[in-house]
C-alpha cells in the first residue's frame, strides 16, 4: 500500500488471519501485516515508526516505489537515472534532464510533498496523456481577416488566418486525431477549451498559438476587447498593415489566464510555439522595437518552453513546409529589420530567454521540434 507519491507505507501477506468468537464461528478476517513505514518529507524513514513481522520480511522498496540500496543505508534508493539520498533530499548524480533554473542535484522540483519521480529523471505528472493543440481565432475573426485583405477572392487568397486554419484542419486529419484545434477569441476562452478537451487525464504536450501580431497586442490580451469590435470599421486591430498598438501589451493581465494551465495541464515537457509575427520580439524593428511575447507566456506557465520567431510569420512556409519561416508579402518582405531576423527564435522558460538560430517544425501531429540550432545570445 502506498501514498499519493508512491511511498510504500504498508505491505501485507496473501494470507489472512481469521477473527473468531468463543463458539467456534468465524466473524471475519484480518490482513497479515508484514511491514509498515512512516516517512519524513523527502522519504527518510522515521526512527521508531517502522515495523517488520520478522527479520526475513524486510521489504525491498521504499520512496516512489524505488528499490532500496540498503547495503549502504536504508534511506538510499536506486532508480533508472539516479542514486537518491532521502536524508538530504538530493541525488548523488547529476540530473540527466537539464533545467537552467534548477540545480542538477535538486529533486522533485523542490516539492517532495506533492511530486514523485519514479525513474529519477523528472517529476511524475499527475496527468499522463500528452495532447497537442493548435489555437487559432474564431470563424468571425477569419471572416474579418479576409475583409481586411480586400474581401472576395483576393481576401481569401491573402488571409493568413484562413490558410493557417485550412492547414491545421489538414494536419488534424493526417494526425488521426492527435491534434486538437481550439478556436478562441482570447486566452481565457482558449484555456477553458483546452482544460475541457484535456479531461481528467490530459495535459498540454505541444501547443501552437496562431494569432496575428495585432491580436497578441491589445486584442488577444484583453478579453473585453477581443472579438467584440469585429464589425466596427474604425477598429484597426486586425489591420493587414500590422499597425502597432500604442502599447503592444495593453491588457497583458489577461495573459494570467494561462496560469490556469499550471494546475497539471502544462509545465515541464510542454512546448508552445507562438505563430504570430515577431513573437520572439524584434529589437531592430522601426520605428519601435517589438517586445518578446515568449517571455510573457513562459513567465505564466511554470517550466514550459515557449518559442517565438523574431521575423514576420510566413503562411506560405507553414502551409508547404510546416514552418512559419519563409516568404512573406510586402512591405516586410525586403525590409532589413525583418529579413535579418529570419530563422532567429527566442526560447523562454520561466521568463528567462535564450536566442537561437534554428529550424522549428510544427509536425502534422502538432509536435514541435527544433533542428540545426545554434545559440545566438543568452
Amino acid at each position: 500500500m502506498r501514498n499519493h507519491v508512491g511511498n510504500i507505507l504498508v505491505t501485507i501477506s496473501d494470507r489472512r488471519k481469521a477473527i473468531c468468537n468463543n463458539v467456534d464461528s468465524t466473524l471475519g478476517y484480518n490482513a497479515v501485516v508484514i511491514t509498515t513505514n512512516d516517512y519524513y518529507t523527502g522519504g527518510m524513514m522515521m526512527p521508531g515508526r517502522t515495523y517488520q513481522a520478522s527479520p526475513t520480511s524486510k521489504y525491498r522498496y521504499s520512496i516512489n516505489g524505488q528499490e532500496k540500496s540498503d547495503e549502504l543505508n536504508d534511506n538510499l534508493t536506486t532508480a533508472l537515472y539516479w542514486e537518491y539520498d532521502a536524508r538530504i533530499v538530493r541525488r548523488w548524480n547529476v540530473d540527466p534532464v537539464e533545467k537552467v533554473w534548477e540545480s542538477p542535484y535538486l529533486c522533485f522540483s523542490g516539492n517532495p510533498i506533492f511530486n514523485s519521480d519514479p525513474d529519477g529523471d523528472d517529476i511524475d505528472p499527475k496527468r499522463k496523456k500528452g495532447m497537442n493543440f493548435f489555437v487559432t481565432g474564431t470563424k468571425a475573426m477569419r471572416k474579418q481577416d479576409r475583409k481586411e485583405h480586400g474581401g472576395g477572392l483576393k481576401g481569401f487568397i491573402s488571409s493568413a488566418y484562413t490558410w493557417d486554419f485550412i492547414k491545421a484542419k489538414v494536419m488534424k486529419g493526417l494526425s488521426f486525431g492527435k491534434l486538437k484545434i481550439v478556436q478562441a477569441k482570447n486566452p481565457a476562452e482558449a484555456v477553458a477549451k483546452i482544460k475541457e478537451y484535456s479531461g481528467s487525464n490530459g495535459y498540454v504536450k505541444n501547443m501552437t498559438i496562431d494569432y496575428h501580431y495585432g491580436l497578441f497586442g491589445e486584442a488577444s490580451w484583453d478579453p473585453n476587447e477581443a472579438g467584440e469590435n469585429l464589425n466596427n470599421k474604425s477598429n484597426n486591430k486586425y489591420s493587414t498593415k500590422y499597425t502597432q498598438p500604442s502599447n503592444p501589451l495593453d491588457g497583458q493581465d489577461a495573459a494570467d489566464a494561462f496560469t490556469d494551465l499550471n494546475n497539471g495541464y502544462a509545465g515541464w515537457g510542454t512546448k508552445i510555439f507562438l505563430g504570430n509575427c515577431w513573437a520572439g520580439g524584434n529589437s531592430d524593428m522601426k520605428p519601435t522595437p517589438i517586445p518578446d511575447f515568449t517571455n510573457a507566456i513562459s513567465s505564466r506557465i511554470n517550466t514550459a518552453m515557449v518559442f517565438g520567431h523574431q521575423a514576420a510569420a510566413s503562411t506560405i512556409g507553414f502551409v508547404f513546409r510546416n514552418n512559419f519561416n519563409g516568404p512573406i508579402y510586402a512591405p516586410y518582405a525586403k525590409r532589413a529589420d525583418n529579413v535579418s531576423h529570419r530563422g532567429i527564435y527566442s526560447i523562454s522558460v520561466n521568463g528567462i530567454t535564450t536566442v537561437i538560430r534554428s529550424n522549428i517544425i510544427i509536425h502534422n501531429s502538432g509536435k514541435i521540434t527544433t533542428s540545426n540550432s545554434t545559440i545566438q545570445s543568452p
